[in-house]
């Protein structure tokens, strides 16, 4: 009785009656819309995020890195103002986090604002500016009393080493960036 039903079935898959294999073209798609939504990307980022929050050695920053990359991929408007992107991205994140009053949005904005304001290259990469800022928040987690300023600090410091002009005063920056954390404190 079980040969015969092997035997069947390979009589069967030698007419043609197995089932068709789908190919990848007809599983997998791509779709492009010049309305692209950005929040998707954000959205994507966080899904890992989120995905991953069980593993002790996360690496926030691949995440950032990886919706930097999917940005800077698709975009093709240089003068896009960015800031609404971090905006959204850390609008998701502080509805994440277990401390709920937890407020680092207005520092990554105003500092970002005045970032805007004081420079004149639109296609510039600002992904490692917020890359080395999430791995000085990811080392510092563990203090209750965290002082965010660090974060900022290390951002900073990074856009200064990475400048072609130097002697470039960023602390202009750094201060209004805290002169607003300072006030929403």
């Amino acid at each position: 009785m079980h040969f015969r039903n092997i035997a069947l079935a390979v009589s069967l898959a030698s007419l043609g009656f197995a089932a068709p294999l789908q190919s990848k073209s007809s599983v997998y798609s791509t779709v492009t819309s010049g309305n692209e939504d950005l929040s998707s990307i954000v959205n994507s980022a966080y899904g890992k995020y989120k995905e991953e929050r069980a593993t002790s050695d996360e690496d926030v920053s691949s995440i950032v890195n990886s919706a930097y990359g999917k940005y800077k991929e698709e975009r093709d408007a240089p003068n896009e103002d960015v800031s609404s992107i971090v905006n959204s991205a850390y609008g998701k994140y502080k509805e994440e986090r277990d401390a709920p009053n937890e407020d680092v949005s207005s520092i990554v904005n105003s500092a970002y604002g005045k970032y805007k304001e004081e420079r004149d290259t639109p296609n510039e990469d600002v992904s490692s500016i917020v890359n080395s800022a999430y791995g000085k928040y990811k080392e510092e987690r563990d203090a209750p009393n965290e002082d965010v300023s660090s974060i900022v600090n290390s951002a900073y410091g990074k856009y200064k080493e990475e400048r072609d002009a130097p002697n470039e005063d960023v602390s202009s920056i750094v201060n209004s960036a805290y002169g607003k954390y300072k006030d929403t404190a």
